[in-house]
């Protein structure tokens, strides 16, 4: 069963166009529709999965970041990319932080690698996960800070929270940056890393860009819908940046769905996405928003 979005998820706007038709390669290879405001221009996945049936869309063995069975190529290839952003990652949350460790919420945690690795940086760490399989491998690791939603979690006044690659799943989002907002502490930081919907790869690669990963990520965010739709929510946007590993990540990828092979065309056009991030940031694969309450 699908559900049809009649107005803007940022500015309630009743008027939208669609924009293109894509299809999840991951899991179902069923086909599904983007929409654009024509006000705004905010971009999501429109009809969409009823909120109780999209957890079938995430069961797969090649959704890799709720599973750590690394079962082929571009698998390893993610894991890799993993490795050497944990630490960076661990970097940037103590750095907008003022230098500190601190109480820290990694909300769409997975299988827990970044906030286990922040834990033993000094953080005290709590996690959310909705995806039950996803949750139980960080239990099994003696994690006990973990819940299934924000409803679940009693702790608040948490020093940065942090969704990485998250807010794109969220059925309700101006309702889950309300929670959020109540659970941050005042002058604490929210850190976001969205894919960028703007990016060149994505006008490149059209409906083969994988980072449109329908339907679970129901919305595809660009600098303009994000700023208009924290400010909305309380906060403020203190600094973006480029994700630069994403890009070729998402490029293999995307070539892989576009033209079945040649990874070597799809890490060129990794690269060529991040020049032209460095001029302009609104064309990288991914950004990282930084916002404080």
């Amino acid at each position: 069963m699908l559900e049809y979005i009649t107005a803007c998820p940022v500015c309630d706007a009743s008027e939208l166009e669609e924009l293109l038709t894509t299809k999840d390669f991951t899991v179902s290879q069923a086909f599904f529709k983007i929409d654009r405001c024509k006000n705004c221009s905010f971009k999501f996945t429109n009809p969409r999965p009823l909120s109780n049936e999209l957890a079938s869309y995430y069961d797969s063995p090649n959704y890799i970041s709720h599973t750590n069975n690394p079962n082929n190529f571009i698998n390893k290839l993610y894991r890799l990319a993993r490795y050497f952003t944990l630490r960076q990652k661990t970097a940037f949350i103590q750095k907008v932080n003022d230098g500190k460790v601190g109480r820290l919420l990694d909300i769409g945690c997975g299988t827990g690698e970044f906030l286990q690795k922040a834990v033993a940086a000094g953080w005290r760490g709590y996690g959310i996960e909705p995806e039950k399989k996803a949750r139980e491998q960080i239990i099994n690791t003696g994690k006990d800070s973990i819940h299934a939603s924000l409803v679940d979690l009693k702790a608040s006044s948490f020093d940065v929270i942090t969704l990485w690659h998250v807010m794109e799943h969220l059925p309700d989002l101006k309702k889950d940056l309300a929670k959020i907002y109540e659970k941050l502490k005042p002058g604490g930081k929210l850190i976001i890393a969205v894919p960028n919907a703007n990016a060149a790869e994505a006008k490149y690669y059209q409906e083969f860009w994988a980072a449109y990963d329908v339907p679970r990520h129901l919305y595809h965010f660009d600098i303009d819908s994000m700023s208009r739709l924290l400010q909305s929510s309380g906060f403020t946007i203190s600094d973006i940046n480029g994700m630069p590993l994403d890009a070729i990540y998402v490029a293999i990828l995307s070539e892989k769905y576009k033209y079945r092979t040649n990874m070597l065309r799809g890490i060129f056009k990794g690269i060529q996405t991040n020049i032209l991030g460095m001029k302009s940031k609104d064309k990288y694969s991914s950004l990282i928003f930084t916002a404080t309450k």
